[in-house]
């Protein structure tokens, strides 16, 4: 019985494969799944090891949507009626072993359910991607782009393309060299615009990380997909641990507010965070003059990043900061470059509205 529900599952996946929309990307799919086994036989063997690939598959799925990380254990049978479909992408067949290399996808509707069950919060929306700029502190001194490739590199190798928090890198090239050091150290709106537009990511996140023995003090700062983030932090071991760090807290925080549950805000909240970067102090200025609080509403097919970009192409503004984020709705900062009635009409020719209500500002697209 369980041999032809196996059956049924691989002609599924085949099926699918050939059917357009279907995305390996989705958050219920687990792919590169590396597993063997030994058997008295190579059917015992084949069995044995879809058993794993079935248990190690759920956990990676579960683990990245579930709100705070904990995973209720199951069953590999279990786990296996919660899949829709799965793949061998390789395998090498032994007289009693049996080695392969496995995509398995779940189903949305039963996940969701299963982890409800377990009283787990889910989040399966991805987040827009976040660019982190990597600082790496040596001997007091903050190392930006190639000075901090040690870093990088940690942080490429464990950028989340997996997770619901994409992470971009920059490339560091000349242009990004060229960027004013102090001022982008310093979140300063302009160089941290000119970064993101650069590479069409949502925000930008400063992740600085200062090596000690055995230990890396580690520094978040900027704004993410879940809005303004100025942290601070100790992990234990190298380089490659902090980076881990970093897409483990970008991942929570994003899952965190998606279902919502507050996640920590600056100190100094409603303030745009700048100041200098040094190896012992944290300590930021606010950025003047005062910005207007706006509400965005977002209409059925509106997108915040568009919005966000229409912002930009107005040229009314020299900085955004994205306080709340959910559907339907988005809270942000705007620092007017001029009048603000300059900044309406201005926003006004790029199809958007801009209008004053109960105390604050109010932004809509035509």
């Amino acid at each position: 019985m369980r041999r032809l529900a196996i059956r049924a599952l691989v002609l599924l996946a085949a099926l699918i494969a050939t059917q357009p929309g279907h995305a390996d990307s989705s958050a219920y799919v687990a792919g590169g799944i590396e597993v063997a086994a030994e058997a008295e036989d190579a059917v015992k063997a084949k069995d044995a090891a879809i058993a794993e690939a079935m248990l190690t598959a759920y956990r990676r799925v579960a683990a990245r949507i579930a709100v705070g990380g904990r995973v209720p254990e199951i069953s590999a049978g279990r786990a296996e009626g919660l899949a829709s479909s799965f793949s061998i992408d390789r395998e090498v067949i032994g007289a009693n072993g049996y080695r392969a290399t496995f995509t398995v996808s779940f189903s949305p509707e039963g996940m969701r359910r299963h982890l409800s069950a377990s009283g787990v919060r889910v989040v399966d929306e991805r987040a827009p991607p976040v660019l982190v700029v990597p600082v790496l502190v040596l001997g007091g001194e903050a190392r930006l782009w190639e000075g901090a490739r040690q870093f990088a590199a940690a942080l490429e190798a464990q950028k989340g393309a997996d997770g619901l928090a994409p992470v971009i890198l920059p490339s560091s090239s000349r242009q990004d060299a060229e960027l004013d050091r102090d001022y982008l150290l310093s979140l300063a709106p302009i160089e941290a615009t000119k970064l993101r537009m650069r590479y069409d990511a949502h925000s930008v996140v400063l992740a600085i990380a200062e090596p000690r023995q055995g230990e890396v003090r580690l520094t978040l700062r900027g704004e993410d997909a879940a809005g303004p983030i100025d942290s601070a932090n100790t992990v234990e071991g190298g380089l490659d641990a902090a980076a881990a760090a970093v897409v483990s807290a970008l991942e929570e925080r994003w899952k965190r507010v998606m279902s919502g549950i507050a996640v920590a805000q600056p100190k100094e909240t409603g303030r745009e965070l700048r100041g200098p970067i040094t190896a012992s102090s944290s300590r930021v200025a606010p950025l003047s003059p005062d910005p207007l609080w706006v509400r965005v509403l977002l209409r059925y097919g509106d997108d915040w990043r568009d919005i966000r970009r229409r912002i930009e192409i107005s040229g009314g503004s020299d900085g955004i900061a994205l306080d709340y984020l959910e559907p339907g709705l988005a809270e942000i900062r705007l620092w007017p470059r001029g009048d603000p009635m300059d900044l309406v009409r201005r926003l006004s020719q790029v199809g958007l509205d801009l209008f004053p209500a109960g105390g604050g500002w109010v932004l809509q697209s035509y």
